[in-house]
């Protein structure tokens, strides 16, 4: 089941840099009302995208319930880096609602299941009966192929190519370009480096870049 969003409460971009500037291009795709972005002191006021400009740090949203605002996580995910999986948790003990985004270009097929604060850009195609964690992205032009399972918090780079029966554990990063065969299990904390061939299973914490993993 997709999860139901309200499109008439508004939305705050947590974060400001390119990723954050993506999301709010599919939020006005979309038709949603973007009320601006957080970030750091030093760039209060700095226009991120058309007449949108960062509003103040984390801390406004201390100022809002969630009856009034929704929240979209607008930093991405890197490997060694659990700032975006930090910021999820931090915006949860809010108590309010992370915002899953889907560009209306997105192919969505039947019985796809999104987690909570999933973002899935321009140009990705779903088939039916994928299933999707919470805080997951699924980057520009993504292909994920039926009943695949994509975990907590990972994030697919562009490009991508998943084929079915895929899964995919929590919190690891899948580069642009890569192309999984059917059936392949990968753990936690994996990353795949951009551009692979993957033909066999991965065990949690591995990198993989090719013909060898460390």
């Amino acid at each position: 089941m997709m999860q139901s969003t309200d499109k008439k409460k508004s939305i705050i971009i947590v974060g400001s840099g390119g990723h954050a500037c993506v999301v709010a291009d599919v939020l006005f795709s979309m038709g949603v009302a973007v009320l601006g972005f957080t970030d750091v002191k030093e760039k209060l006021g700095h226009k991120v995208l058309g007449n949108l400009s960062v509003v103040g740090t984390d801390e406004i949203l201390e100022d809002y319930n969630s009856d009034e605002v929704d929240v979209v996580i607008g930093v991405g995910y890197l490997p060694n880096n659990d700032l975006r999986h930090k910021l999820y948790n931090d915006i949860k003990k809010k108590h309010l609602h992370i915002r899953s985004i889907i560009h209306p270009s997105a192919v969505i097929g039947q019985e796809v299941n999104v987690g909570e604060g999933v973002q899935i850009f321009a140009g990705s195609i779903l088939q039916a009966k994928v299933q999707l964690g919470d805080n997951v992205i699924i980057n520009t032009g993504v292909n994920i192929d039926h009943h695949s399972k994509i975990g907590n918090h990972s994030h697919i780079a562009p490009g991508a190519v998943i084929c079915g029966d895929v899964e995919i554990g929590n919190n690891s990063f899948i580069g642009a370009g890569v192309c999984i065969i059917q059936g392949i299990s990968i753990g936690d904390n994996v990353v795949v480096g951009a551009g692979v061939t993957v033909r066999n299973n991965i065990q949690s914490g591995n990198v993989y870049v090719g013909e060898s993993s460390v």
